[in-house]
């Protein structure tokens, strides 16, 4: 995949999205569902990857401590790694970084062979955020992709009154995303573009990682 260059994000476009997450809190707590689509909102800020970096680095400590037994070790290597990446706003992933990341993939590398899909099987929901989060650092040329995956995975939810998707259930997840980007946008001066990454020579891109119940 042909590399994309850094792009920085702006407070104006942050301001704009969380106004528009906003909106649909306010249409959760009236009970209400909608599509999880409505969260590509975040791709556009997501493809800031040193911003994408920092997101997933929270979403990731948020559930760390619920991850079962069996994949602690390794959920806890990929936060440290990442935090070091995003401490030094680096733009290309260490190899550590990339060796917890395929780790993490292989811990759950199981597939069922259903009739219309290859289906992931996934045990530890902790350890698959945490995935896409280092997916955001190792690639970050899919940097939208995987941050949108992973808020995704983060916030939706499933009621047999509502189907799955944005519910009343997803709202507290999707107050703590909003409480993130806020507080990002905090950090930058109005119409001023976020840090650029330090250069670095580009890594050739690697296979995407299935989400849950998805094809293969």
């Amino acid at each position: 995949m042909k590399q994309q260059p850094h792009r920085c994000i702006t407070r104006d476009e942050i301001t704009t999205a969380v106004d528009r997450m906003e909106a649909i809190a306010a249409q959760l707590r009236r009970d209400q569902a909608t599509n999880i689509t409505r969260l590509t909102i975040l791709k556009r800020l997501c493809e800031d990857s040193i911003a994408a970096a920092r997101f997933g680095l929270y979403l990731a400590n948020r559930v760390q401590a619920k991850t079962a037994k069996k994949y602690r070790p390794l959920v806890r290597e990929g936060l440290k790694q990442l935090k070091a990446h995003v401490a030094q706003s680096r733009k290309v992933a260490s190899e550590s970084l990339r060796t917890t990341l395929h780790a993490l993939e292989e811990s759950q590398n199981e597939v069922r062979h259903q009739r219309w899909a290859n289906v992931r099987i996934i045990r530890s929901h902790e350890a698959l955020l945490a995935e896409y989060a280092l997916c955001i650092a190792a690639r970050p040329w899919e940097s939208a992709f995987w941050g949108y995956c992973m808020a995704a995975y983060y916030i939706e939810r499933y009621d047999s009154r509502y189907g799955t998707g944005l519910i009343p259930a997803s709202l507290p997840a999707l107050e703590d995303i909003i409480r993130f980007w806020s507080r990002y946008a905090g950090r930058l001066r109005k119409g001023k573009p976020s840090r650029t990454a330090k250069s670095a020579p580009p890594l050739p891109p690697r296979k995407r990682v299935a989400r849950s119940g998805t094809r293969l």
